[in-house]
């Protein structure tokens, strides 16, 4: 309660979090690299059947499954019913959402961050939250 929190992402799970951390008295701050995607699913339809999952059954090399799903994924999106409610908190003041904004360098600075996005601004933040996807490199 009363803390700062970044959180960098702009799929689900961010979305998730930001709401939880509203929910406990948090002020966010949520940085996405690109535009807020509002989609019922990250993937279309058709992998959920057999449309699109018989051409990946069929594939035998595991580094071709690999590839299938990340382009099938085509980065994370909400819900429109979850964005719906974060915009909701934007207007209430519990949110602040940056668009278009990748990190640049993050500093500790003993008590806090401070994180410059690649706009130019510079945010001060308790917490950092890294809600990047699947690849394990924070560097990335």
């Amino acid at each position: 309660m009363g803390k700062r929190v970044l959180i960098v992402g702009g799929g689900l799970t961010s979305g998730h979090l930001a709401v939880g951390a509203i929910s406990r008295g948090t002020e966010v701050h949520l940085m996405i690299r690109r535009q807020l995607s509002e989609k019922l699913f990250d993937a279309e339809p058709g992998w959920l059947g057999p449309k699109y999952l018989k051409g990946f059954f069929a594939q035998s090399d595991w580094e071709q499954r690999v590839m299938m799903i990340q382009q099938a994924r085509n980065g994370g999106s909400m819900t429109p019913a979850l964005a719906t409610q974060l915009r909701k908190q934007v207007r209430h003041g519990k949110i602040r959402i940056d668009e278009n904004c990748q990190v640049v360098k993050a500093q500790w600075l003993g008590e806090n961050w401070r994180v410059e996005c690649s706009d130019g601004n510079q945010h001060e933040c308790d917490y950092i939250w890294l809600s990047t996807g699947t690849k394990f490199d924070a560097t990335t």
